[in-house]
C-alpha cells in the first residue's frame, strides 16, 4: 500500500478513531489498531506515529483525572521505564525494517496475553517498577506501552488508573521519542503523519465518553483485544510473506 493512496489514509483514520475511542475509555487501545496497520503500510513510522498520537490522548486523560493521580506510583513506573526504553531501543535497532511486522506482532501478542490476565498483580513498588520496565520495552520497540502499565493498576478506581498510568506513560513517551532521535530514526514526515491524524485521535477521545455510557469496560477491552489479536497475526503474516518473496 502507498501513503499517497486515499484508501490508506481512510484506513489509518478509521484505526485511529477506533483505537483512541477505546483508549479514552479503558486506558489503552490505540496501539492495537494503528501499529499493525503501520507495520504494513509504513514500518519506519513505528514507533514515532503511535507515540506522538498517544501523547495527545495521555494529556487529555491526565488533565481530566489529574486529582486522582498517585504521584508515588507514577514516579516508580517512570523509574522502570528508563531502562526499559534502552532495551526497547536495542530491539528496534536490531530488527530490519522488513521484519518489523514480526516484532510488532510479537509485542502485540505479549500485550494481549498481559491484558487478558484475569488476576491483577498486587500493587506495590516491585510491580510498579516492573510495569514501567515492560512498558518501556514495548512502547519503544513497537509503540504499544499502555497495557503493561495499565495491568499494575487493574482493580483500582478508573480515574486513579487513568491519571497515574497516563502520567507515567507521558514521561515514558518523551523518553522513547528521545531514543528514536538518538538512534537516527526520527523523520519529520512521520511527525506530519501524526499531525494529520491528531484531530481524528482527539475526536475519538471525545467519543470515549459515549462508549463509557453504553458499554462496560470489560466488553470494550474484550473487543479491542480480539481486534488486536487479528491485527497481530496479520502483521506477522505480512512480514513472513515479504521475507519469503524477498528470498525467492
Amino acid at each position: 500500500m502507498d501513503l499517497g493512496d486515499g484508501l490508506t489514509w481512510i484506513l489509518l483514520a478509521a484505526a485511529t478513531l477506533l483505537g483512541s475511542s477505546v483508549q479514552g475509555a479503558v486506558g489503552f487501545g490505540l496501539g492495537f489498531t494503528v501499529v499493525p496497520l503501520l507495520a504494513v503500510v509504513e514500518p519506519l513510522a513505528i514507533p514515532t506515529v503511535p507515540l506522538l498520537l498517544g501523547m495527545s490522548l495521555l494529556l487529555g486523560t491526565l488533565v481530566r483525572d489529574f486529582r486522582a493521580l498517585d504521584r508515588r506510583g507514577s514516579l516508580l513506573m517512570m523509574a522502570g521505564r528508563a531502562p526499559g526504553t534502552v532495551v526497547g531501543a536495542a530491539l528496534l535497532a536490531l530488527v530490519a525494517p522488513h521484519l518489523l511486522g514480526l516484532l510488532v506482532g510479537a509485542v502485540l501478542l505479549a500485550t494481549i496475553a498481559v491484558s487478558a490476565a484475569r488476576q491483577a498483580p498486587p500493587l506495590n513498588w516491585r510491580t510498579q517498577v516492573a510495569a514501567g520496565f515492560a512498558s518501556g520495552v514495548m512502547g519503544t520497540a513497537a509503540g504499544v506501552g499502555g497495557p503493561p502499565a495499565s495491568l499494575a493498576y487493574r482493580g483500582q478506581p478508573g480515574p486513579v488508573m487513568r491519571a497515574t498510568v497516563g502520567a507515567a506513560l507521558l514521561a515514558g513517551t518523551v523518553m522513547s521519542l528521545a531514543a528514536v532521535v538518538l538512534m537516527g530514526r526520527w523523520d519529520w514526515r512521520h511527525a506530519a503523519m501524526a499531525a494529520i491524524l491528531l484531530p481524528v485521535a482527539l475526536l475519538g477521545l471525545r467519543l470515549s465518553g459515549f462508549l463509557n455510557d453504553r458499554l462496560t469496560p470489560g466488553r470494550l477491552q474484550a473487543a479491542v483485544l480480539g481486534l488486536g489479536l487479528v491485527a497481530a497475526l496479520a502483521a506477522i503474516a505480512d512480514a513472513v510473506l515479504h521475507t519469503v518473496a524477498g528470498a525467492a
